[in-house]
């Protein structure tokens, strides 16, 4: 199969190319799947447009990161078997490897999968019209090409544009291919305003990009940088503080795993899961909680961080998986998993119609849903009294009896972090459960005292 592509040096057949586009406006602005669209449209050609379809799909998923491969090869093996001939999928241009990408594409990318291939397509066409000598001049020439393609419909619009570009110039353009991340960009080093870096071509942005790649160069004393990794992406991205609020219901899915997650948490480790998540506005570090709804009790259980980009996999569902569904999901570090049924404290679905603030939902249709900004502040807090505090109390206690301790000395006041988790009722409680005596100190002007006692 692929061993026929060479990128932009398709051997184009006129009448394939005519058969892929022919109809493609009219069919496509309809509602319903990108593959089912597809299959339709193309069933009246030959086998070879078939293959050929297939082939530009697979140079489209060279590029996105957030794409799994295995969904990638999937859907051109769907494509190329349409012709009526098996794929080997074992071939080295279909490995996980080749097909991993290097970048992440915008949302749109997907959701109008159509238009990129549309926009494939004009060029192919555009590119077959010239001669061998223009062709040649055109994959050598990296400003020549740049500007040839200003010609095609939606070369402004177009993320594969940038992807084109970077596969056949790397050293000269990046692999920033969602239009909001390259304007983003341009305002966070350029100074000049949103408005004015929206009047620029993909081509201005491009020349922007590069100049300041090249004064970054200078500046970090090395060519090793990239626009998605510290020191820059500090530079320009946003200082994110977004919280999702995931979901768990044990009658679509049985946690079968849950007792030693829960005892993995519990014993200070972080614990990785899989987990549905239906925004694909999600990101690394974002902060995640999980709700168990359904069946009672509900209510928030889990806390942790989200530490990969949104993925495709087959659905969670099986016999979904057997249809050939798919899932957006995200991994989630869970720092703390707690069981209700085994009373572990957790945020009850009274406690949480008590935050009002944001009209915020805390019984969502789908895994995946942003907390807004004050009702995750308040969250937070909850989780720390009702939670966190608790595993506190425990730990102190348990450590007390572990050790067989003779005398637990604690602070009845204090300022910042773990002290103030222990002042006042959380040191009662300690004094009325501990195994041992209970030395309650307070901790303003005794400390200091002691530690300047100490120092001379």
């Amino acid at each position: 199969m692929i061993s026929k592509l060479r990128i932009l040096t398709l051997k184009v057949q006129g009448p394939i190319v005519c058969a892929l586009l022919f109809g493609s406006a009219i069919f496509f602005e309809g509602y319903g799947y990108f593959f089912n669209k597809l299959e339709t449209q193309l069933a009246p050609t030959t086998p070879e447009t078939k293959q050929l379809a297939a082939e530009m799909l697979w140079v489209m998923f060279l590029c996105p990161g957030n794409i799994t491969a295995a969904t990638k090869r999937n859907g051109i093996q769907k494509i190329w078997e349409w012709s009526g001939e098996d794929l080997n999928t074992e071939t080295e241009w279909l490995t996980n490897e080749v097909l991993r990408g290097v970048g992440s594409a915008g949302t749109a990318y997907n959701t109008s999968r159509w238009r990129e291939l549309m926009y494939f397509i004009r060029i192919m066409i555009a590119f077959k019209k010239l001669v061998g000598s223009e062709r040649e001049e055109l994959l050598t020439d990296v400003l020549k090409l740049a500007k040839w393609l200003e010609q095609i419909p939606e070369n402004e619009t177009r993320q594969f544009r940038h992807m084109m570009l970077f596969l056949l110039f790397p050293d000269e353009f990046e692999r920033i291919f969602g239009g909001t991340d390259r304007r983003k960009i341009v305002v966070a080093f350029t100074g000049k305003t949103e408005a004015e870096v929206n009047t620029l071509s993909a081509l201005d942005i491009d020349n922007e990009l590069a100049a300041i790649r090249n004064e970054q160069e200078q500046t970090y004393d090395t060519k090793e940088i990239d626009f998605y990794n510290p020191p820059l992406r500090d530079l320009w991205g946003d200082d994110r503080n977004v919280t999702w609020l995931m979901s768990w219901n044990p009658n679509n899915w049985p946690w079968e795993t849950l007792d030693s997650d829960r005892e993995a948490t519990h014993a200070g480790k972080t614990v990785t899961l899989r987990w549905a998540c239906a925004n694909r506005k999600a990101a690394v570090g974002d902060k995640a909680y999980l709700v168990r709804t359904g069946v009672s009790p509900k209510g928030i259980i889990a806390t942790g961080n989200i530490v990969t980009a949104p993925f495709q996999a087959p659905h969670y569902d099986e016999t979904k998986s057997a249809e050939g569904k798919t899932q957006w999901y995200v991994d989630i570090a869970f720092t703390r998993i707690q069981d209700p049924l085994k009373n572990d404290p957790y945020i009850t679905v009274e406690d949480l119609s008590k935050i009002t603030i944001d009209n915020q939902v805390w019984a969502p249709q789908s895994s995946g849903i942003e907390i807004k900004e004050r009702s995750a502040g308040i969250l937070q807090k909850q989780w720390e009294k009702v939670v966190e505090k608790k595993n506190i109390l425990e730990s102190i206690l348990g450590t007390a009896k572990k050790v067989k301790a003779g005398l637990i000395v604690m602070s009845t006041e204090g300022r910042h972090g773990f002290l103030e988790a222990l002042r006042g009722s959380q040191t009662e409680q300690v004094i009325g459960q501990a195994p041992c005596p209970v030395l309650a100190v307070p901790a303003v002007g005794w400390i200091p005292s002691l530690l300047e006692k100490e120092a001379k």
